[in-house]
């Protein structure tokens, strides 16, 4: 059993370190000045480094193997632009016209966005419990947009648009790259995706130029430094590495405290107040995704 504690503990905490990394990224805007473009950018440039590298002396072969084949190629290319960048630019974009709570509850409805698109892919009727998950999820995000009033949204409606854009982007980069990963690994496809991603980025938006307006502090280099490393390299390894001790289903419940915590910390840190109605909507998304990982995960086809 101690074999599978640490599996618990492995998956909780990178789940966990995901959540407030949202929460930290919220201070940066609001508090020191970032732009989303210059964050994204730079988070997914120093990340993708950084996964390449890994994935370099843990493979045992080249990181550049996969761009010799015309498939993979396409496949990275596209897995780049509209998978990796925009499940970052969205998220962050959210955060930025929101708050992190709201972000992070909203993009976690992604797996639903994947059972909808596998019910009209291979033409099957969601299951009870299915059916159960999609009400819980549309009754969830109304009552977090609407706060209980059918006359306004309790936040901003581009809040929700980046938000449920981003569950959207996660569920294309739960069905896309799967041929990627099983052949090149998670750390190549990953840290290229981020890489490309940050490149392309940087050339429509030019981060460069937006560098003025940063307030330098020891609290906001930290801030970065704990976005990108604690908030997306650690993280992603806690998860990957705790599959050796503890079943795929099992991680993807124990993940599901990611939008719990950044919940949490947003309502104890930053003091973002959340009605009834609001909390009502949190709980009823996180039912959505305790159902959803309960089940056994079908084959994109």
């Amino acid at each position: 059993m101690s074999v599978r504690y640490k599996g618990y503990v492995m998956a909780i905490t990178g789940a966990s370190l995901w959540g407030i990394s949202g929460v930290v990224a919220q201070t940066m805007f609001h508090q020191y000045g970032f732009a989303t473009e210059w964050l994204v950018s730079a988070r997914m440039f120093v990340s993708g480094l950084l996964f390449l590298l890994i994935a370099q002396f843990r493979a045992g072969q080249s990181v550049l193997h996969i761009w010799k084949q015309n498939e993979s190629r396409q496949s990275l290319l596209l897995f780049s632009a509209v998978g990796m960048l925009g499940a970052q630019y969205t998220f962050f974009a959210s955060i930025y016209a929101g708050n992190a709570a709201t972000a992070t509850l909203l993009q976690s409805l992604g797996p639903m966005v994947v059972m909808i698109y596998l019910a009209f892919r291979v033409r099957k009727i969601p299951s009870g419990r299915e059916i159960i998950a999609l009400l819980f999820a549309c009754l969830g995000v109304y009552l977090l947009v609407t706060n209980g009033s059918m006359n306004r949204l309790s936040i901003s409606a581009a809040a929700v648009f980046w938000g449920l854009l981003t569950a959207v982007c996660i569920a294309f980069n739960s069905i896309q790259p799967k041929r990627m990963l099983e052949t090149w690994g998670s750390s190549a496809v990953i840290g290229w995706g981020m890489l490309i991603g940050s490149l392309l980025l940087a050339v429509i938006t030019r981060p460069w130029t937006m560098t003025e307006q940063i307030i330098w502090t020891l609290p906001s280099v930290f801030s970065l430094c704990f976005v990108i490393l604690l908030g997306t390299l650690v993280p992603f390894f806690l998860y990957i590495d705790s599959l050796r001790f503890i079943s795929a289903t099992e991680a993807s419940l124990l993940s599901s405290i990611e939008p719990l915590v950044a919940v949490c910390a947003s309502v104890m840190w930053l003091q973002s107040p959340m009605g009834l109605f609001e909390m009502g909507g949190a709980g009823f998304i996180l039912l959505t995704v305790v159902l959803l990982s309960l089940q056994r995960p079908q084959p994109a086809k």
